[in-house]
């Protein structure tokens, strides 16, 4: 079922069209750091935000995590929106 699940992850990727911020650090030990880049090659609107240290919770990055998200949603967000 996992391969599966997989498969289809891939084959949808492509067709995201909403903004997408990738956060990583390369230390992480749980989600290999090429997970965000081979995420980031198949989704166009991808944006990647990266950290050499920090772990899987990205321990010492959390203010600088915050803002990169608060830049992105200002980026993407239209005034008066939803």
């Amino acid at each position: 079922m996992p391969e599966l699940t997989l498969a289809l992850l891939i084959f949808l990727l492509p067709l995201a069209f909403s903004p997408v911020l990738i956060v990583h650090a390369r230390d992480d030990r749980i989600t290999p750091f090429s997970t965000a880049h081979f995420t980031a090659e198949r989704i166009e609107t991808a944006e990647v935000q990266t950290f050499d240290t920090g772990g899987h919770l990205l321990l010492g990055h959390h203010d600088a995590v915050r803002r990169r998200i608060a830049d992105f949603l200002a980026a993407h967000t239209q005034p008066g929106g939803d």
